[in-house]
């Protein structure tokens, strides 16, 4: 019976072995002899060789023990030592190979399929710049597609040197590094931006792949803002499209003023808009124009009209002269360099005429907003050489 519920029992156990076969009186017998032979032959042929000449047949249970000093797998048949485990040397590629958008690991042991779930990692040999795809082995070229926006990555997504990890879908391998810069508190610096003065374009790199709700972004601003009155602006970074540019408000277009050629412009994007996050209007002179209430104005010189935007308030300051012509004039219009708001916001003036110049408020008038200025008591500006000077803030649209 050899081996029976794991106990190995020789043929003639219930005489008690051969000193029982002689003390009932049965002698040496061949048959007695083959059949304890057989069951030594059955008992022996159905242990496994440590020399690795047969193989089990069936599960072995451990009885709650271990193989002890193992040697690394070699082969995807093989035990695996918890060290390739630790070290995770069974699903790491190292440094990919191949070429910047067909990218190639090799893995010891070797897969010989693709299977969905697997996951792998490894360091960038290259800098992708265009889709791309993975290589594990030989076993096949597979998009890499990024898995925060379920598209193929795009240029710069995978960056030389940099450690990134991949998952296998079944279809392609989905790249669980989440490329797209978010809320974390970084900036992403984009250069100078191009484009125009209302249609801004810009890049950042490596490229950004989507716009995330929480991005924040620094950049040189290649033109200035403009318009006298608030004027759709945008900005397209990558090439995602382009998103309306609010001042700090969240809500109001920018005017001229906000940036300058050269500001270091700080946005935020909010999910649908970049809202601008610091104050980068800075001093600045504007055309201003003077225009009298009567007769005309020549030898107009301004020293020169200056201003500057913060938020919505307009700071303006100016020294202006002038020689009226023809006739005396009752007020004279400076026309501002931003768009006002409310009609009548007071600013202050004071000049050399007919008397002290003590009345100067912002007026909308149908060619925008102006500063009036009227003179001491309504005075008349006198034919002849007249100066002002003003200065103050005011809303602006």
């Amino acid at each position: 019976m050899a081996w029976s519920g794991g106990t190995y029992t020789k043929g003639n156990n219930v005489s008690g072995g051969w000193v029982g076969d002689a003390s009932v009186g049965i002698g040496i017998e061949a048959g007695r002899h083959d059949t304890q032979d057989n069951d030594f032959a059955t008992g022996i042929n159905t242990c496994i060789a440590k020399d690795g000449q047969n193989a089990a047949t069936a599960d072995l249970p451990m009885g709650g023990f271990k193989h002890t000093n193992v040697a690394n797998a070699t082969a995807r048949n093989n035990y695996a030592a918890v060290s390739q485990v630790q070290d995770n040397s069974l699903l790491w590629g190292g440094t990919s190979g191949g070429a910047a958008n067909a990218q190639t690991l090799t893995l010891a042991p070797v897969i010989t399929a693709y299977a969905a779930g697997q996951r792998y990692s490894f360091l960038a040999g290259f800098t992708n710049t265009a889709a791309a795809t993975l290589n594990i082995n030989g076993v096949g070229a597979k998009n890499i597609f990024n898995t925060a926006t379920g598209a193929a990555i795009g240029a710069g997504e995978i960056v030389a040197t940099r450690a990134y990890e991949v998952i296998y879908d079944g279809t392609q391998f989905l790249l669980l590094n989440d490329v797209t810069p978010i809320q974390n508190g970084d900036y992403i610096w984009l250069g100078t931006t191009g484009g125009t003065a209302t249609v801004m374009t810009a890049s950042a790199t490596p490229a950004i792949t989507a716009y995330k709700a929480g991005q924040k972004f620094r950049m040189l601003t290649g033109t200035a803002s403009t318009g006298t009155n608030v004027t759709a602006h945008s900005l397209n970074v990558n090439g995602l499209g382009a998103k309306s540019v609010k001042t700090s408000q969240g809500s109001i277009d920018p005017t001229v003023g906000d940036w300058l050629v050269g500001s270091v412009l700080e946005l935020i994007y909010t999910g649908s808009t970049f809202v601008i996050i610091n104050a980068a209007g800075a001093w600045a002179t504007w055309s201003a124009t003077l225009t009298p209430q009567a007769g005309t104005a020549s030898s107009v010189v301004f020293n020169p009209a200056t201003y500057q935007k913060f938020s919505r308030i307009c700071h303006v300051q100016c020294y202006v002269t002038w020689t009226q012509n023809t006739a005396s004039a009752t007020y004279i219009d400076i026309r501002l360099p931003i768009d006002g708001y409310y009609n009548y916001q007071n600013l202050s003036a004071y000049g050399q005429s007919a008397g002290n110049v003590v009345s100067a408020f912002c007026y909308i008038a149908t060619s925008g907003t102006v500063l009036r200025i009227y003179n001491y008591n309504q005075a008349p500006f006198l034919v002849g050489a007249n100066q002002i000077n003003f200065g103050g803030s005011y809303m602006t649209a």
